[in-house]
């Protein structure tokens, strides 16, 4: 230990005695300083100092105007307005040609043009051909590495602004027109708006219930024609014989025709008889009747008789008519198919009974009456001939629709069977020739109403779908006039476009929570570049410094054994490790003034950093001479982008990745953040642990390892020397 003091003392001493080796070690420990507070003043606060790198922006929007926007609307003029007051860069306007010169000449660090069409491509997502509106950025890479990734990222503000803009816009604009409408209904009544909307829902609702079922009718329709269609091959083969049996059919039709034609003539003339008789009866009814209403005030009881004999005669109409009443219902449900004609002359009769028990009751009520007025016999009088009159115009349309209806028909469909019968004669000679024509066209018929029964259930899946959408808003209707909802919606109309369409337009708020906050990007690279300082001046006294003990120092304390030399001058290395390590420090803290809520901590990873690197150093230049020296150099060099001090280490190449767990700077970088952002834990104290495992390794290639290439790293000196360049 004594040769270790000699050699330690020895060394101050000379430092003390020559003032130009002080001047030397004091420049050795301010050039790592130096570096150090040089690197990080100049990144101290880069992104926040932006305003002074210039963009181009080129506006040739023309402008569109929506169909419902009641106004021209140019998204890049907003875009312009808005940079006008936006400070983070220095927005330069100019026009296309003259912003992608400046940007190929470096006059302009980026350029943005807006182009003609932007406005209107914003609004396109209202047509079926919506196109995205596109921002052209042009940014020159080569003029800075990091300029651009700034630009680009002004570029992408500038494309959310544009969103917002717009989003602005659109939604202020909606709700300007929504306003209007809810305006338009309070000034009315709101109970008859909701009754009006509730109508017109129900309508639609029914409309669609109708085309619901329209549609599953024809599902129905076209199912049966497939059916008809899948045995129309069959139909087309049916031989001669059953043609002719048709035929004969029809013939045996239309004799059957004719003979209920001749059954239905006496029918019909009976009929007409009859109609003819009540028309002439209620003619001379008409006469009777005022006859009756006159004497009503002469001879009371003459009035009464004649009256009552009336309704017995029109009882007895009414029999009369409910007996052929009878047999037209009898002579109809007789025949194969019923006639409608028929069943109309029979709701005719019914109707003349009607009319004639009406006749009946208000005779009644003249004879029931005895001291009839005037007034009232006039009144009774005129109801009478207003039935009358309508039994007559019934009568008449009886007889009419009778013979021209009924026995006009019969006529029609002999014809038709003549007719048909001439039909099937002629159709069956050409049959055999349509027969395939008609077998390959049922194919495709069947193959299309295949498809149309498939796009009609998706029709009626469709309809269904809306109808339930619209019986729900019908239901809501019902329920939004006491519903809370309404009075929420009330104080949202309240607001102003602006205050909501700023809403929507940002919905979402990132509330940021800074974990570890640090103030600046200088502090916060503080760490790497103090880190880096304290290794570079350690290289630099070993580029400075001998390692080996001077000659003078054995003649006057005798042989000093190699354990006693590595000790010896690392004494000197140490105390301006210590030097270099607590400047770089104390400047960072107190010169630059970086954050540091543990300044001491700060200072202590520093003065263990600066030991370690400067022994690890030293070491491996006492151990290989020069090739040590260019191992430092080696080992900086990996370091500085291996460490992740400038990026993180997960977007480094692999290989740095791999090797970053075993690097010196990492442990040291991770002490000093400690210090500077807040501690976690004991990290602090692991990482300087973590440090240690360099000074054993440091100490065992020193000690231990350092003695077989002693005599090898002799000779490798000498012959440097031998060339007289090295």
């Amino acid at each position: 230990m004594k040769m270790i003091f000699n050699h330690i003392k020895e060394d101050f001493m000379r430092l003390k005695d020559n003032s130009i080796v002080l001047v030397v070690v004091l420049g050795v420990s301010l050039i790592p300083c130096l570096y150090a507070w040089f690197n990080i003043a100049a990144s101290w606060d880069p992104y926040t100092e932006t305003a002074g790198i210039r963009v181009a922006i080129a506006n040739e929007d023309e402008g569109y105007t929506p169909a419902f926007v009641p106004a021209r609307v140019n998204i890049g003029e907003k875009i312009k307005l808005n940079l006008g007051v936006n400070d983070q860069m220095d927005w330069t306007f100019t026009d296309k040609d003259e912003a992608i010169a400046g940007v190929k000449s470096g006059k302009y660090y980026a350029a943005i043009v807006i182009p003609a069409d932007f406005s209107q491509k914003m609004f396109s997502f209202l047509s079926p051909e919506a196109e995205a509106p596109s921002l052209l950025y042009y940014g020159n890479e080569k003029k800075n590495a990091i300029a651009p990734k700034v630009t680009g990222k002004g570029a992408g503000a500038v494309t959310d602004m544009v969103k917002e803009t717009f989003t602005k816009t659109l939604y202020a604009t909606s709700f300007d027109s929504i306003l209007s409408f809810s305006d338009q209904v309070r000034a009315s009544n709101e109970d008859d708006v909701l009754a009006t909307l509730r109508e017109r829902l129900q309508k639609t609702s029914n409309s669609l219930s109708g085309q619901i079922s329209t549609l599953r009718a024809f599902q129905s329709l076209a199912r049966s024609s497939s059916n008809v269609m899948a045995t129309a091959d069959g139909f087309m083969e049916i031989s001669s014989d059953t043609v002719t049996g048709a035929m004969h059919d029809l013939k045996s039709g239309r004799e059957n025709l004719k003979q209920t034609e001749a059954s239905l003539a006496p029918l019909n003339d009976a009929l007409k008889q009859s109609v003819d008789q009540n028309l002439d009866y209620l003619d001379r009814l008409s006469s009777d009747v005022d006859d009756a209403f006159v004497r009503a005030d002469d001879n009371m009881a003459q009035s009464i008789a004649a009256t009552e004999s009336l309704v017995q005669t029109l009882t007895q109409d009414v029999e009369d008519k409910r007996h052929v009443q009878d047999k037209l219902t009898e002579f109809n449900e007789a025949l194969p198919a019923p006639l409608t004609g028929l069943d109309a002359a029979n709701a005719k009769i019914e109707r003349s009974i009607a009319f004639e028990e009406s006749m009946i009751s208000t005779l009644r009520t003249a004879t029931e009456k005895k001291n009839l007025t005037r007034e009232e016999a006039d009144a009774l009088q005129e109801k009478f001939a207003s039935l009358q009159k309508k039994n007559r115009e019934n009568l008449e349309a009886l007889r009419g629709d009778f013979s021209n209806g009924v026995m006009g028909r019969f006529a029609r469909v002999k014809s038709d069977l003549d007719e048909t019968r001439g039909n099937l004669e002629d159709a069956w000679q050409s049959a055999d020739a349509a027969t395939a024509q008609v077998a390959a066209l049922s194919a495709d018929i069947q193959n299309d109403l295949g498809r149309l029964n498939a796009n009609m259930d998706a029709s009626v899946q469709l309809l269904d779908n809306a109808k339930r959408s619209v019986d729900g808003l019908y239901s809501r209707t019902m329920e939004v006039e006491n519903a809370p909802e309404s009075e929420k919606l009330d104080r949202l109309l309240a607001q102003d476009s602006d205050t909501v369409s700023r809403f929507l337009s940002r919905p979402v708020q990132t509330a940021v929570h800074r974990v570890y906050p640090v103030e600046n990007y200088g502090s916060a690279m503080a760490a790497f570049y103090s880190t880096l300082s304290l290794w570079v001046g350690a290289v630099i006294q070993v580029a400075l410094i001998h390692v080996e003990t001077p000659d003078s120092y054995r003649k006057k304390y005798g042989k000093f054994k190699p354990y006693q030399t590595y000790f010896g001058r690392l004494g000197l290395f140490l105390f301006i490790s210590f030097v270099q390590s607590s400047l770089i420090a104390l400047g960072d803290l107190y010169f630059l003034g970086i954050q540091c809520p543990h300044p001491f901590h700060f200072l202590l990873a520093g003065w263990v950093s600066g030991f370690i690197f400067t022994i690890l150093i030293y070491t491996l230049t006492i151990s290989f001479g020069d090739i040590g020296k260019a191992l430092c150099v080696v080992l900086m060099v990996v370091q500085v982008a291996g460490s992740g001090g400038t990026f993180p280490i997960d977007v480094a190449p692999p290989f740095f990745r791999r090797i970053y767990p075993f690097l010196p700077f990492v442990h040291s970088m991770n002490a000093m953040k400690e210090a500077i952002g807040g501690f976690y834990k004991n990290t602090f104290w692991r990482e300087l642990l973590l440090l240690q495992n360099y000074l054993a390794g440091a100490l065992l290639l020193g000690l231990v390892l350092r003695k077989p290439v002693m005599r090898l790293n002799t000779a490798f000196s000498e012959k440097l020397e031998d060339t007289k360049i090295m």
